[in-house]
């Protein structure tokens, strides 16, 4: 019989320490502090706090990015910053340039109507004997198309290369070019629009098919004045290519350049072809801008341009000037012949630069050479947008769709007017 010592120290037994088993019978390590020989168990998160064990500035999944506040850890924000301020400004010249054609088609249209408006005012007096020169003598009505296409198309794009980046003048190159380019290039273009014609005439024959205009007439008669004819031929082959390919390929196609060579040729030649306002034309000059475009661009000479339309142009106000005194056969012989004749000019050109232009043409090196000695090509900046970036820049511009839309105004006027 076990006796009891008064002396010993004692210490109270508490109650037995309770200890979690798993469901196989493991005993599962406490997950809390022990208070008072018991284990507490975990308490249910409380809203609005974190999960014990879980850090909110910087988590991670399995096949995810880690996170830190909602971005991914080691993003950074500033190339997606500067690519949607490269948009912005494509968007920017693209809606400059359309604006400038809009307000272009629009001024021209206005200040023929205020000049013939203000002329009693100066004295002049209606004739109205010309049927079909608005009461006006067939030099005067030319005169005045004359002055209001230059001030009506060209002051929109002046007062664009004030805004536009490069400045003027690397907008309106004209580089020396060899003379064997120069005959090379002209050539190509007369080429190239002399095949143009045969998308505008597919595009004519199916709207006459369905009982629609297509015919391109000028609207005036033509008449035996020759001073009124001279500027007739002034108002088609002089003005227009001069004041169009400054415009164009000049400003246009200029502030173009930066986001890709082929990207500026097919958006200026889109609004030029759009430019034109009739079913009939818009192809024609959209594929004449294409080539325009090439030329420009390989070249960097804004005049072998402006020579191209002047002559095409030129030959087209020709022919419909002589087609009154030449009979109907002859003139039938003398349109194919030179038709077919320049289209074939073309292709050999085009077998030229080539060929014997190669490193200019051929090829994208930098340097070429000239009878002037080497000389370093146009080297536009990497292009740092991709096509989808710019292409949706252009469809869903408000200038370039306000331009379409009163491009598509004057070709319901075409077809049923």
């Amino acid at each position: 019989m076990n006796s009891f010592d008064p002396h010993s120290s004692y210490t109270p037994a508490g109650p037995p320490s309770y200890q979690p088993q798993s469901h196989m019978g493991a005993p599962v390590p406490p997950q809390s502090p022990v208070q008072g020989g018991y284990s507490v168990p975990p308490q249910p998160p409380v809203y609005g706090q974190p999960m014990p064990g879980y850090t909110m500035p910087g988590y991670s999944m399995p096949g995810y990015a880690p996170y830190q506040n909602g971005i991914p850890v080691g993003y950074d924000p500033r190339p997606e910053r500067e690519r949607q301020a490269k948009i912005r400004r494509l968007r920017q010249t693209i809606n400059r340039g359309s604006w400038a054609v809009f307000a272009g088609i629009v001024a021209m249209n206005v200040l023929f109507l205020l000049f013939m408006m203000l002329l009693p005012a100066f004295g002049y007096r209606y004739t109205g004997g010309q049927n079909g020169f608005g009461g006006l003598s067939p030099l005067m009505y030319y005169l005045i198309e004359c002055v209001a296409y230059i001030v009506g198309i060209g002051l929109p794009f002046i007062l664009m290369m004030k805004h536009c980046d490069p400045p003027a003048e690397g907008l309106l190159r004209f580089e020396r070019v060899s003379p064997g380019v120069a005959v090379c290039c002209i050539l190509f273009g007369i080429g190239a629009c002399m095949a143009a014609n045969y998308p505008a005439n597919v595009v004519s024959i199916f709207l006459e098919s369905i009982g629609l205009n297509g015919t391109v007439d000028s609207g005036v008669p033509s008449t035996p004045d020759i001073s009124a004819n001279i500027f007739y031929v002034i108002g088609i082959a002089v003005i227009p290519p001069l004041v169009e390919e400054l415009g164009f390929r000049g400003v246009i196609l200029g502030s173009l350049r930066k986001y890709g060579d082929t990207f500026a040729v097919v958006v200026s030649a889109l609004i030029f072809g759009i430019f034109h306002g009739n079913l009939v034309q818009i192809p024609f000059a959209f594929c004449v801008g294409l080539a325009l475009g090439y030329v420009m661009v390989r070249t960097n000479n804004l005049m072998l341009c402006v020579i191209i339309h002047a002559l095409n142009n030129g030959i087209s106000v020709l022919f419909e000037l002589v087609e009154p005194y030449i009979p109907e056969q002859t003139y039938e012989i003398l349109n194919v012949v030179l038709f077919y004749g320049l289209m074939l000019l073309g292709v050999v050109a085009v077998v030229i630069l080539l060929t014997r232009y190669k490193k200019q043409f051929g090829s994208r090196r930098d340097f070429v050479s000239t009878p002037w000695g080497p000389r370093v090509l146009y080297t536009p900046p990497q292009v740092e947008l991709s096509r989808q970036d710019r292409f949706s820049a252009v469809l869903g511009n408000p200038g370039f769709l306000s331009l379409l839309g009163l491009s598509l105004l004057e070709c319901i006027e075409f077809l049923y007017l």
